[in-house]
């Protein structure tokens, strides 16, 4: 329990610096190009100036040579700056490479652990249904006893009824026979 709770306390610390990382290098990445873009234009200003000086006369070569002296400080601070960016993207990059290993291990972890969880609970759900199925299956039993047992009884009461509508008919028939047969029967004139 308590290395699964390590395990997690451990991801979510590199899911942290993983994405501290990618936002520094969202950063860093788009400066280091901006940085780039303008050393290719001030190479760009200092070799067009250079052509400028060789063709100057001494007085526009003085103002030339002073413009040159700022692109170049310009561009060679512009470089350094470049270079500390690159050293820190490759530092930062350095530092992923190293740790998103762990931090893939241990997604990994997580969704194994998460999908035998998910397994595990579709298993007790398929066994509460099971078991639901059981208790539907029993009662319908119970019902089908017992809509069996009234339909007999029903239709045993529907069958007696009409034993005795029968019986009560033949016995009204068996006192018109006896009034017309036997010693006390009628005599009947026609």
């Amino acid at each position: 329990m308590s290395t699964a709770i390590a395990s997690i306390s451990r991801l979510e610390t590199l899911k942290e610096n993983i994405a501290g990382i990618d936002e520094r290098l969202g950063i860093l990445h788009p400066r280091l190009r901006s940085l780039r873009e303008e050393v290719a234009k001030l190479i760009e200003k200092e070799n067009r100036h250079i052509r400028l000086f060789a063709e100057a006369d001494h007085q526009e070569k003085q103002k030339i040579d002073q413009l040159l002296v700022e692109i170049v400080e310009q561009r060679a601070s512009h470089e350094r700056e470049c270079k500390g960016l690159s050293i820190a993207i490759a530092e930062l990059e350095e530092t992923r490479n190293r740790i998103y290993p762990e931090l893939q291990t241990l997604l990994e972890a997580e969704q194994r652990s998460e999908r035998r969880m998910r397994i595990e609970e579709l298993r007790r759900q398929h066994q509460r249904d099971q078991e639901a199925e059981q208790a539907a299956d029993r009662a319908l039993g119970e019902a089908r006893a017992t809509t069996t047992k009234s339909y007999f009884a029903w239709r045993s009461a529907k069958e007696q009824e009409a034993l005795d509508a029968q019986a009560a008919a033949l016995d009204k028939q068996k006192q018109v026979w006896a009034q017309h047969t036997g010693p006390n029967a009628r005599t009947h004139v026609r």
